[in-house]
């Protein structure tokens, strides 16, 4: 009965040794596709960050440029709207008191209250 025990126990140590090779095989491939995946992360992070330093810069260029154009047409407007300064003539200032509205004053239109009377 020996023998068949020795025959077994090759058989297990040899199933036992091939399930370990695969079981390394498989642990390398993994690692392998780990350090793929990170390379991959990595790369994937470097790019965009660079491509939110390129949206940065063009956003800032925006920016500028609006804001020049914005400078420009204020100049314009500024220019066309300038009254010279020997015909300024500041609008004049109300001391007296109203006592009727404005559009009764010009005699046309009567006055309610002068109606009555």
């Amino acid at each position: 009965m020996a023998p068949k025990k020795n025959v077994a126990e090759e058989a297990f140590n040899t199933f036992k040794t091939e399930v370990e090779r695969n079981n390394r095989y498989l642990v390398d491939q993994l690692l392998q596709k780990i350090n793929k995946l990170e390379e991959k992360c990595s790369n994937m992070e470097e790019e965009n960050t660079r491509k939110i330093g390129e949206i940065e810069e063009n956003y800032d260029r925006t920016i500028e440029l609006i804001e020049q154009e914005l400078n420009e047409v204020k100049i314009k407007y500024d220019r066309v709207n300038r009254q010279p300064v020997h015909n300024y003539k500041p609008e004049p200032t109300h001391n007296t008191k109203i006592s009727r509205p404005i559009f009764y004053g010009n005699n046309y239109d009567v006055h309610p209250k002068d109606f009555l009377y």
